[in-house]
């Protein structure tokens, strides 16, 4: 999918989060793994960027976690009305460009790190512009335009026969 937003100006990207958590030493050499994180913010727009750093990583840890959207869906299974709706994998050292569920009204982001991590330090941005026609976009709008124009045809269609019809018993 063509995306036409300007994702390159930094007026539209505003930080969200920015955390450094240390996992808690258990035992000698042993941590206590860091728990799911909460995002202190409600967030509405549906593209969010992910940096994480560990100073502590080998140089073959790739993934950091993940990242996780979740939102209110009215339905109580164990007494909890809010689900899971995507989940997605955010890698180590880099920028990870994410694009949620976009067909929510608000959501609560969380980062999920891997166990093996003991320390954290976590940025997240959400783009805020408004969004812009996608090439699916103006497609289905190009589509429900051409449905609207067949059905108008369609209807002029069924007039026309209408009246040859009528014309047609008239002169009989």
């Amino acid at each position: 999918m063509f995306l036409t937003n300007p994702f390159n100006n930094p007026d539209n990207w505003n930080l969200v989060w920015d955390i450094d958590i240390t996992a808690e030493q258990a035992t000698e050499g042993a941590f206590i793994a860091i728990e799911r994180l909460q995002c202190p913010f409600l967030l509405s727009y549906p593209i969010v960027c992910f940096e994480v750093y560990n100073p502590h990583a080998k140089p073959y840890w790739k993934r950091a976690g993940f990242a996780l959207q979740e939102i209110r869906t009215g339905i109580l299974v164990g007494g909890q009305p809010e689900t899971i709706s995507s989940s997605k994998t955010v890698y180590l050292d880099e920028l990870n460009f994410i694009r949620f569920n976009n067909d929510v009204d608000g959501y609560t982001l969380y980062f999920q790190p891997l166990y093996w991590h003991r320390q954290i330090i976590l940025k997240a941005w959400e783009f805020t512009s408004e969004p812009k026609t996608t090439a699916t976009d103006a497609i289905d709008k190009a589509l429900a335009d051409i449905t609207n124009q067949l059905t108008i045809l369609n209807t002029k269609i069924d007039t026309i026969k209408t009246i040859v019809t009528e014309i047609q018993e008239n002169t009989n």
